[in-house]
């Protein structure tokens, strides 16, 4: 999203492609990711996910049976891929 101009009201979406982080991978991310980019509202708005693409397409197959409300298909999306081995990885560097 870019920076909020006089007039602009933050419930009113711009046009402008979005990215949006996967966020902790023991929260509820890539599921609120996967609800959200189903919604009519996403449709023709491109969109990049950022993260572990393993992650998402495991929550895709896990909630796919279960869940109610469409789903987004995670082949379907850009995601930028960021493995969680990777994140771990770095996350001992900068630690170390």
């Amino acid at each position: 999203m870019g920076a909020l101009t006089e007039g602009t009201s933050l419930s009113k979406p711009t046009s402008g492609p979005l990215v949006i982080a996967l966020g902790d991978p023991a929260g509820i991310g890539p599921e609120v990711v996967l609800k959200a980019l189903a919604r009519p509202e996403a449709a023709g708005r491109p969109a990049t996910v950022v993260g572990c693409r393993r992650w998402l397409e495991r929550t895709h197959e896990l909630l796919g049976p279960l869940c109610a409300e469409p789903l987004a298909d995670p082949a379907e999306l850009t995601v930028v891929d960021v493995p969680l081995e990777r994140s771990e990885e770095h996350t001992s560097e900068l630690q170390s």
